[in-house]
Order: structure tokens, then sequence, then C-alpha cells
């Protein structure tokens, strides 16, 4: 008899972790505790986390086979503060998305947030509304759009190179080797 499977939050589910000794704070840093081998005593401490592409700390959680990946500011914060309230994000008050100590985190609203980062840290988020040159507000031609492709058929240069030559998003240079960009589709690449 198959049993249905449980919804589990990954966040809760590490922070339990850590209640229940497989896992430890350390000043911002999350461990796993391991049990070492019969030959010696005690339990081996390596750190749990690994950093993601956004620049993230995330731990990774296994049961019965079943993996489980939560951000470790956020398992930090419902360890010590309790849970998230639904349309809060936790800011890292000095902008450093890998400083998890306890002190260094903060409640916020996405408004709040995305404000933190721009005027506290100096990110520039958006547009202005009506700017003419800025870099992902460019337009391009027909004629760029194949020499896009032509550069992707070639190799050597990645999307974000590419995106920049031509002062648009890597999501643009996507859209337009995919043959899915709006003005320029394409049955070619």
């Amino acid at each position: 008899m198959k049993r249905a499977p449980i919804k589990i939050n990954a966040v809760d589910l590490a922070a339990s972790m850590i209640t229940k000794g497989f896992l430890e704070y350390r000043n911002g840093e999350l461990w796993r505790v391991k049990a070492s081998d019969e030959r010696r005593r005690g339990r081996i401490p390596c750190r749990a986390e690994s950093k993601r592409r956004t620049g993230y700390l995330k731990v990774e959680v296994s049961i019965d086979g079943a993996r489980y990946i939560a951000h470790s500011h956020r398992v930090i914060w419902v360890y010590f503060r309790g849970p998230i309230p639904a349309r809060r994000e936790i800011n890292h008050i000095n902008g450093k998305k890998d400083d998890n100590r306890i002190e260094n985190l903060e409640l916020v609203t996405r408004r709040r947030n995305l404000a933190h980062a721009k005027t506290k840290l100096g990110k520039k988020l958006g547009r202005p509304f009506g700017s003419k040159n800025l870099k992902y507000k460019t337009k391009i031609t027909a004629e760029q759009a194949e020499e896009i492709r032509r550069l992707l058929a070639k190799g050597g240069l990645t999307q974000h190179e590419i995106a920049d030559l031509y002062g648009i998003g890597q999501s643009t240079v996507s859209l337009i080797k995919r043959g899915k960009h709006k003005s320029f589709p394409s049955t070619q690449i």
C-alpha cells in the first residue's frame, strides 16, 4: 500500500534538525553533526551549507531518501524567531547574502527589502520612467537579431557577453536564440 506524500516545509524541517541536534548553529553558519565511524568516539561536525549561484547559502536535509533544500537564512530565522509570516522576507541588514548571523537578519516586507537594497546598499533596481540610455532599454533591429543568431551558432561567447555587446538583457538573447522573441521569431537554431 502506497503512503500519501507528506507535505513538508523544508525551512521548518531544517530548523527542527537544529533542535534535534542533527544540525548546529555556529555564529551564522549551519554545521552538520555526523556520527563518526566506530573507531572514533564522538561526532564530527562539517559545514552543512553550500552557496547557490545567487550568493545565498542553502542547506540540504535528507529524510527517508527524500531531499529537502532551504535557504539557510530562513532556517536560522525560524529556529531563533519562529515562523515567517506570509508576504514577509528575511533581509540581510549588511547586504552580505552569506552573513546569516541572527543579529544581521530582519523580517521585512518586499517593498522594505527593495528599499533597503536601493538606499542603504546603493543597488540599482529597475529603470527610471522615461529613461532612454539604459542598458536594457536598447532596441535592436532584425539584422542585429540575425547577427546574434550567428554568434550563438558560432559559439565562443556566452549569452551574457552577447547581451552586453548589444545592450540588451540575457533573457532577450535567449528568446532570440529559441525563436520566441515577439519581434524576431525564427525557425532557425
